[in-house]
């Protein structure tokens, strides 16, 4: 979908391209009057929104889905986005009140950009489309990259890109073009709902599942031809396997399942708690489940600086994890290549179905439920003695232990980030970084984060204002796949806002809210797994096997006048010898593999803006 939409224009759009390449489902358009839309996606209320609209008996039913978006407009002006649910981005012209409306879904399905210029407002839904428009800037967005190398998701930045001017339209908002101005409005607030409480939490979890299973199944229903899954030795992409297979099984096909595994032997000695190879679990899984065919994707033919190339041609700009960029493309190729038009995920369950929760017992002891507390402490995994010190006595005392640690963080004169991130120093300070994260309650010292930041993280797993979460629209775009988060689903989303914090410390046990739920579909040793994968394991070995590849980039890209200005050069230069040469990381010196490749991956983008 790529549009101009000059200021005196009774045009509404230009029509490019469909969203989904890959898909039989082209941009719907619709036209009634003064009013014109697009859309790109699909409803999941239907029925709901024929309610709403009085016309549940049947005279609606042969209305396209941009014909009620249409209708939902008229009835509810700029409140229309709240009644739709789905996967769906829409551009809507109001040639009455000379109005544009760029809506996008709760939680970002698809992408929508756009840039504003002195010949009219230019939009999107695939950015590297609208950078190659006339006239639009390829300056590159200094405090943007400023916190994406420093891993902070600066609120002052909502909206924004790498590209300076350049904006995407977050998740869950609308931008309403008017009069010469352009007003970023949000209108989905998930932690707003009113809680669930007082209902018995074994009905609680019914309604969970009973969700997540709709969820899934919509998403299979939708696809125009195979399913493939993105798998891991996880509890998310786990179980969205358990309702994905038997959904495709009542259809005779087979779910197609892809893990990424390491090229390289790494042994799990370096990486206490976590798991540098999940293919054993997830072909457990694939086999406790049945109907799934597991393959292992080691990605052995691309490599990780290939991979930063191939991605900024596809996404046009950076993301926070660019040591995983590789492989992500190469498995979607895989999926792709197999036949697969839709790939499910399972990429925001940290934020809904796999949420931790807080485990704090405070709030019953001031119901005084001391029965209710004294079984969580003896059903605690980790034992009554740690689960008393962890969710009795730290509680009370954690925001006052936080100010402390991060005042000692920033005590010095090094910033806490230097372990981590090469952004120039000069830049740094420029932007007056620092202040900005203590304004924004973000720690760069990554000690325990406060209540709302927790907030804001659990968010920008399952949409929000911080996550632009395009770039999966790209990779499937790129590859002509349909990329389905069901952990993501508006509804879902919605209802494990509500749920209270005891089902997500059910039993006793951390994200006890999936393993409860799924305890009769999952296999035991997926549900007791403690330990986290590791993605890009064998990220070193790799690099050490490109060394000439890696080298060659470095010099290409600290040639660059401006690449000083975003990146400091030397200690780039110093984390490549480390790492190739097999050295120790040195604090405030190198930085670990991941972070030295989010550091080229932002030279790289500079470096094209040219």
């Amino acid at each position: 979908m790529a549009a101009k939409l000059a200021p005196d224009a009774a045009t509404v759009l230009a029509l490019s391209q469909p969203l989904f390449p890959g898909e039989e489902r082209p941009v719907a358009t619709a036209r009634r009057g003064p009013l014109s839309v697009a859309l790109a996606g699909a409803l999941d209320n239907r029925d709901e929104v024929l309610r709403r609209l009085g016309l549940a008996g049947g005279a609606g039913k042969e209305a396209g889905d941009a014909e009620l978006v249409l209708a939902l407009y008229e009835k509810f002006g700029l409140d229309a986005p709240q009644h739709l649910n789905g996967d769906w981005v829409f551009a809507l012209r109001d040639s009455t009140r000379r109005r544009l409306v760029l809506a996008r879904d709760a939680t970002g399905h698809s992408a929508l950009y756009w840039w504003q210029g002195q010949g009219g407002l230019l939009f999107a839904s695939s950015l590297p489309v609208l950078m190659a428009a006339n006239g639009v800037p390829r300056r590159p967005n200094a405090r943007w990259l400023a916190g994406l190398l420093c891993l902070f998701s600066d609120p002052a930045q909502v909206g924004q890109t790498a590209y300076d001017g350049v904006q995407v339209v977050p998740q869950g908002h609308v931008l309403v073009a008017q009069a010469g101005s352009a007003e970023l409005r949000r209108w989905w607030y998930p932690e707003r709902l009113r809680p669930l409480h007082g209902q018995p939490l074994a009905d609680l979890e019914r309604q969970f599942l009973g969700l997540y299973d709709d969820a899934v199944r919509l998403r299979v229903d939708r696809s125009s031809g195979p399913v493939a899954l993105m798998l891991s030795g996880g509890l998310d992409s786990g179980s969205v396997a358990a309702l994905a297979a038997p959904a495709l099984a009542r259809r005779g096909r087979v779910l197609q399942a892809y893990v990424h595994t390491p090229r390289f032997e790494v042994g799990s000695d370096g990486f206490p708690g976590q798991m540098a190879d999940e293919w054993a679990l997830a072909l457990t899984t694939a086999r406790h489940v049945g109907n799934i065919e597991a393959r292992p994707c080691s990605s052995d033919q691309v490599s990780p600086v290939t991979g930063i190339h191939r991605w900024l041609a596809m996404a046009a700009v950076p993301s926070f994890a660019p040591s995983n960029w590789y492989w992500l493309q190469d498995l979607c190729g895989q999926a792709a290549e197999g036949g697969a038009r839709t790939l499910l995920v399972g990429s925001a369950g940290n934020g809904t179905v796999s949420y931790t929760g807080d485990g704090s017992l405070w709030h019953r002891l001031g119901r005084m439920e001391w029965a209710t507390v004294q079984r969580e402490l003896r059903l605690d995994r980790a034992g009554w003695a740690v689960a008393a010190r962890e969710r009795l006595l730290k509680p009370p005392f954690r925001p006052a232990l936080r100010a402390l640690r991060q005042a000692w963080a920033n005590r010095g004169a090094v910033p806490p980030w230097t372990s981590y991130s090469l952004v120039a120093p000069v830049l740094a300070s420029s932007l007056g970084l620092r202040e900005a994260m203590r304004e924004a309650g973000h720690d760069p010292a990554w000690g325990a984060p406060s209540a709302a930041r927790v907030r804001q993280f659990r968010l920008s797993f399952c949409g929000g204002a911080e996550n632009g979460n395009s770039e999966w629209a790209e990779l499937g775009r790129t590859h002509g796949l349909d990329l389905c988060d069901p952990t993501r689903d508006r509804r879902l989303v919605e209802f494990c806002w509500r749920l209270p914090d005891e089902l997500f410390w059910a039993q006793g046990q951390k994200r006890g809210l999936i393993r409860q739920s799924m305890r009769a579909m999952l296999p035991r040793e997926l549900l007791e797994n403690r330990r986290r994968g590791l993605q890009s394991a064998d990220l070193r070995q790799r690099l050490q096997a490109g060394a000439d590849e890696l080298f060659d980039e470095f010099d290409r890209v600290s040639r660059h006048p401006a690449v000083g200005a975003f990146i400091d050069v030397r200690r780039l230069g110093a984390s490549v010898e480390a790492v190739v040469r097999g050295g120790d990381f040195m604090p405030n010196e190198t930085v670990a593999p991941e972070h030295l490749m989010r550091a080229l991956a932002v030279a790289v983008f500079v470096d094209g803006c040219g």
